[in-house]
């Protein structure tokens, strides 16, 4: 979307109330080379696991945080492990003054390493502190906030919660990792208060602007050479399996021999009806792709076509009619016809009622 309308889209989140996790500066900065997406997200709050009186997102929704805050990981830079072990704890366990305790130290940390794109295009690496479980520390803790019969009885109902803490400690030590990365990236909290999650919360990020890439194709279409380049790359045809035009090293023409049929025998005709080599229109292919760019570009400039949480009236599914499809579409040379048709039909359909 243009900076405009991202802008609009700010402005009108934040007076209505939105969690903002969006940037203002940002949307404002960005490069003409680059465009601002604003997204608004309801979350379920069933996408979220509470422990210790906050509430830390699920794959589902940390995954949703990260694809609407332009944040990425990079695999190879992602860590997990464990210092002591889960059984030394267990046998660490005492009573101290009716209190079931433990002296054994057992935690989960994770590490990752977050990649965000900058108004100005760029990318940037975000690496934050070591993220821990400290699962000691957290058992008992919570044991001495515990009153009256909430308290262990014993050393089986001891072992009972320890264990329900470990069942979480590698889920949300990842989790915590993650998170921890996207905080520095996008200045998003690792973990949400429950009240918050029944409110939208606005993200933003930095996409590459396909109106800028339509510009150059434009350009580019203006010279012989340009429309070329255009032809040669829809068409597929490469130097590194064609090679350079004129790069043979033998110019030499092949030889042709022809056997002149024997006297009384005819020449056959080999050719099958209906199957000679078919013709290649490359004007038609060019304009093909040109058609459907135009018609895709305005459905994307148009303002009806809505993305994730942004509806349009009770018109659509917005998880099928959207943005990101129609750009993934525009980003590919050539386009997929099939599925370029499918999607304006469908739109048509949609919005044209």
């Amino acid at each position: 979307m243009d900076t405009t309308k991202a802008l609009e889209l700010y402005d009108k989140a934040a007076a209505d109330g939105v969690i903002m996790y969006a940037r203002r500066g940002e949307i404002r900065d960005t490069t003409d080379q680059y465009e601002p997406l604003v997204t608004v997200i309801d979350f379920d709050p069933d996408d979220f696991v509470s422990f210790g009186g906050n509430n830390y997102p699920e794959k589902r929704a940390q995954e949703a945080i990260a694809d609407a805050a332009g944040v990425s990981f990079i695999p190879e830079k992602t860590k997990l492990w464990e210092e002591g072990t889960f059984q030394e704890l267990i046998d660490s366990l005492y009573l101290f003054e009716g209190v079931w305790q433990v002296k054994g130290k057992y935690s989960v940390k994770s590490s990752a390493v977050a990649i965000r794109r900058r108004p100005d295009g760029t990318m940037k690496e975000y690496s934050a502190p070591v993220y821990e479980f400290n699962v000691s520390d957290r058992y008992n803790d919570a044991r001495l906030g515990e009153t009256g019969s909430a308290r262990p009885k014993n050393i089986l109902e001891a072992r009972k919660k320890l264990g329900s803490i470990k069942k979480f400690a590698t889920r949300l030590a990842a989790t915590g990792g993650s998170l921890a990365a996207i905080r520095e990236a996008a200045g998003i909290p690792t973990s949400f208060k429950r009240k918050d999650l029944g409110k939208p919360i606005c993200f933003s990020q930095t996409c590459e602007s396909q109106k800028y890439k339509n510009k150059l194709i434009a350009m580019a279409m203006e010279t012989p050479e340009g429309r070329e380049q255009v032809l040669n790359k829809v068409l597929g045809i490469t130097e590194s399996i064609y090679g350079k035009k004129g790069s043979q090293s033998n110019p030499k023409p092949a030889e042709l021999t022809v056997d002149t049929p024997k006297e009384g025998l005819q020449q056959s005709d080999d050719s099958i009806p209906g199957f000679e080599e078919p013709v290649i229109d490359n004007e038609s292919i060019q304009a093909e792709q040109r058609d459907l760019r135009q018609s895709l570009n305005e459905w994307e400039e148009s303002g009806l076509v809505v993305y994730l949480n942004d509806k349009v009236g009770t018109l659509g599914d917005p998880n099928k009619e959207n943005l990101a499809k129609i750009r993934i579409l525009l980003e590919q040379n050539p386009i997929n016809v099939g599925k370029a048709n499918k999607m304006l039909d469908g739109l048509a359909k949609v919005y044209n009622r």
